[in-house]
């Protein structure tokens, strides 16, 4: 099965599942995410080569899959939330959701009786990251890698697309002005897509 049926199918089974979470992969985060960034890196390798047509096709997969991937998330952390608060068992949790469950239980029993129980109690500490593959935030380009590539300022004429640059995930959207990395421009420039600003 491809990984957009995967990520869909999954996404079915918990939105008819109300108050019970479905039993996915232990690694289904960190695998799913990885699975995700392979994908894009290949859609940036289409924009590259000017393979604007598969680029439009891996990328409306990949928006797909990432909608579906978000709303698994929400969907189970919200199954999660409404455990702790009305004190349910819940079981078939990821170790990331695990973590997720401990800090939300510390931080409602906390907020319980405090607020409702009226009790003078210790201070609250959570820990302050997770250990886990999954939830990593990549490092962003320091400021000596984004002046080491040449940009050109250049106004979007294009069709509303979203594009992997090397800082992240862009939507463009026409009359949008944006500085583009100057094989980016090319690319575009070539396929009447941009218009290149001087200032």
């Amino acid at each position: 099965m491809s990984l957009l049926s995967d990520v869909e199918t999954i996404r079915r089974k918990e939105t008819e599942k109300k108050t019970t979470l479905s039993e996915i992969k232990p690694r289904f985060y960190p695998e799913t995410l990885k699975r995700i960034q392979e994908m894009e890196a290949l859609a940036q390798s289409f924009i590259e080569k000017g393979d604007l047509d598969k680029f439009y096709k891996l990328r409306h997969d990949i928006d797909k899959i990432r909608n579906a991937y978000e709303t698994i998330f929400r969907l189970r952390i919200k199954k999660i939330f409404e455990a702790v608060v009305w004190k349910r068992k819940i079981k078939n949790m990821t170790k990331e959701e695990e973590y997720i469950y401990e800090q939300v239980k510390e931080v409602f029993e906390y907020y319980y009786r405090k607020i409702v129980l009226g009790e003078e109690i210790y201070d609250l500490k959570l820990p302050t990251s997770m250990d886990t593959e999954t939830g990593r935030i990549p490092e962003s380009e320091s400021p000596q890698e984004r002046t080491q590539e040449e940009y050109v300022l250049v106004r979007y004429v294009g069709p509303d697309m979203s594009v992997a640059m090397p800082s992240g995930d862009v939507f463009l959207k026409k009359e949008d002005v944006l500085h583009m990395p100057k094989k980016y421009f090319e690319i575009f420039n070539k396929k009447g897509m941009v218009e290149k600003l001087d200032i």
